[in-house]
């Protein structure tokens, strides 16, 4: 039996081997949620590209990995990735969500 990083692993690699038709790139994103699920739509150059509905253990999930990985990333390079709010405070602009 495959143990868990294995199996990640191979839903990586099986990513990976996706046509291109399926990779797709994101450098924003909006995100909501209602009584049932989240759902996320990514965007490339202020146009949507993709619409992600999850639930909500899934959304969860998925959040956590994201922070261990940054953390992870963080630790070895030894800088703090700023967010997109970050960035936007820094220059003055407001978010969109307030």
């Amino acid at each position: 039996m495959p143990t868990r990083d294995e199996l990640a692993q191979k839903q990586l690699q099986d990513g990976f081997a996706l046509p291109s038709e399926f990779k797709l790139y994101a450098n924003a994103f909006a995100a909501g949620s209602s009584q049932a699920d989240v759902v996320v739509v990514f965007q490339k150059n202020g146009e949507p590209i993709a619409v992600v509905n999850m639930s909500y253990t899934i959304a969860k999930s998925l959040a956590v990995k994201l922070t261990d990985l940054m953390k992870d990333f963080e630790e070895k390079v030894g800088q703090t990735i700023l967010t997109t709010d970050d960035i936007g405070s820094a220059m003055g602009v407001k978010p969109d969500y307030e």
